[in-house]
């Protein structure tokens, strides 16, 4: 995704993390073929406080486009995260 449309998907993903505060956990992953966090530290959900949301605003800005867009990818590596942070939260439950 180049020119205008990158604009717009990261205007419109700035946008949605203004939603979020610190009851939410997020992360927000730059996608072509493989799924990969914004923030490279970030590898699971964070709860979205100001400095994490603005390190993600951050990472969302300095993306570049690569490649074609794999959205089963994007969904599969965002549905393992959401399995990993299930698993934990059962095991200390």
């Amino acid at each position: 995704m180049t020119g205008m449309r990158n604009t717009i998907a990261k205007l419109v993903v700035n946008s949605l993390l203004t939603t979020f505060n610190n009851n939410d956990y997020i992360n927000v992953m730059n996608f072509s073929w493989t799924a990969q966090p914004v923030v490279k530290c970030f590898q699971s959900l964070v709860q979205a406080n100001p400095h994490n949301l603005a390190q993600l605003k951050e990472g969302v800005d300095i993306v570049k486009p690569q490649g074609n867009a794999s959205v089963p990818n994007a969904f599969m590596a965002a549905f393992e995260m959401l399995r990993e942070v299930h698993a934990l939260f059962n095991l200390y439950s």
